[in-house]
């Protein structure tokens, strides 16, 4: 099999990762409370899995309902303007 230069570089980089074991465990904070007390951070509470695919649910249906379609690049400026402007 042979590897291609990209991904013996990205190998390279997953190497320089961090295990699970060395992770801060998701319901730890991340922040002391002490940090916290002094910015008025307020602590809440750890979200739930199901918390966490609600908001995802409601995030993508969001985006789906906001999306505006490009009917047209007329709105967008042409590069070979530009060129007669010194502009690059």
């Amino acid at each position: 099999m042979m590897v291609r230069e990209d991904d013996a570089h990205v190998s390279e980089w997953e190497n320089g990762l961090p295990t699970d074991e060395e992770l801060t465990p998701l319901s730890h904070s991340l922040i002391s409370p002490a940090l916290a007390s002094a910015f008025s951070i307020k602590h809440e509470p750890a979200k739930t899995a199901v918390d966490v695919q609600r908001g995802s649910r409601a995030t993508l249906l969001n985006l789906r309902n906001h999306k505006a379609p490009i009917t047209s690049f007329d709105s967008f400026p042409s590069f070979q303007g530009h060129e007669n402007r010194g502009i690059v």
